[in-house]
């Protein structure tokens, strides 16, 4: 449980540090702050039930989005879609934990 906390901190972070109104000068903090949520968020085990609802699939928008931040560079962007899909949909559905993790990994942030 100590993990879950350890990830909605960070998360809690990006939201005060990287609202849609931000600056986008502070790409380093962003950089370290989606290190410090990858390696938090390795640790966290993902929910076992399933939440199916009229809006099962609309987290695939923010991973879009999230993807094309990082494969631009723009880290302050992409703590700010990462911080839409945890108000917007949670973080701990298996499908969005599988989907978050492996794209994160894949940039190696």
């Amino acid at each position: 449980m100590k993990n879950r906390k350890k990830v909605n901190v960070i998360i809690e972070q990006m939201g005060k540090n990287f609202g849609w109104k931000s600056p986008k000068n502070n790409q380093q903090l962003a950089l370290q702050m989606l290190k410090d949520f990858l390696t938090a968020y390795k640790n966290v085990k993902p929910d076992k039930h399933l939440e199916f609802n009229r809006n099962y699939l609309a987290y695939i928008r923010n991973l879009f989005l999230i993807r094309n931040a990082l494969h631009e560079g723009d880290y302050g962007t992409a703590c700010h879609e990462l911080e839409t899909l945890a108000y917007y949909h949670g973080l701990y559905q298996v499908r969005i934990y599988v989907n978050l993790k492996k794209l994160l990994e894949e940039y190696y942030v």
